[in-house]
């Protein structure tokens, strides 16, 4: 559920690309569709390719930056995803793109996860929550909910299972049909020993996902309160 939303707002990043496209290079513009359609179908090197040379041709242009540097993160070259992260927010100093800064910090939070940063993922994670939570649109709810369901991985690593499901069950009440909340909060429940809790949260996460068969082992064989 967390990855179909993480989708939704990157497509969401790319309408308001081409709602600006107007008044961009063309030529810059054209690789950035050309990207995109690549990034679309999951052929992440090639749409790397296509967006550095939007950069070359307006470095200005900060969205080549986010969609280059989630690509990089899908093919698992963790530090050229957040030198990118770091170069759209280091330029955004006019704070444009507001919502699509958020999807940056969490990408680049993502990606601090992925190479054992822990404590750096926490910070850009606090960052979209307390920055998000100012705001009263639901899309900057989905946002928040996002970073809190990430920041839980980051604290679940350093073994902070209480933190962490504190901030899951955060991200559950701004997001209550994630399947993926309750299952990550279930497992960490369970590794509390809290097995009733551990047992709803699994139910919870089969009722929203009934074909996800881990969903369902877990729930099925979890031991009794």
């Amino acid at each position: 559920m967390k990855t179909k939303l993480f989708a939704i707002l990157v497509v969401l990043f790319f309408i308001n690309i081409i709602s600006g496209f107007a008044q961009s290079n063309g030529t810059a513009a054209n690789y950035t569709l050309e990207g995109y359609e690549f990034y679309k179908l999951g052929d992440y090197t090639t749409a790397i390719v296509c967006f550095t040379r939007a950069i070359e041709h307006d470095p200005y242009e900060l969205r080549n930056y986010f969609y280059r540097g989630d690509s990089y993160s899908r093919l698992e070259q963790y530090q050229n995803a957040i030198n990118d992260c770091n170069t759209f927010i280091n330029l955004n100093t006019n704070v444009m793109y507001f919502e699509q800064t958020l999807l940056v910090w969490i990408t680049r939070g993502r990606a601090y996860i992925s190479i054992g940063k822990y404590d750096e993922a926490i910070n850009d994670f606090t960052h979209v929550i307390i920055t998000g939570t100012r705001e009263t649109s639901n899309l900057y709810d989905l946002y928040v909910s996002l970073a809190y369901h990430d920041r839980s991985r980051a604290y679940s690593a350093i073994n902070n299972n209480n933190s962490a499901i504190s901030d899951l069950t955060n991200s559950i009440r701004l997001n209550p049909n994630s399947a993926s909340s309750y299952y990550f909060r279930g497992l960490l429940y369970a590794s509390n020993r809290d097995y009733r809790n551990a047992k709803d949260d699994f139910y919870r996460a089969t009722q929203l996902d009934p074909t996800n068969q881990q969903y369902l082992y877990f729930y099925q064989n979890i031991p009794n309160p």
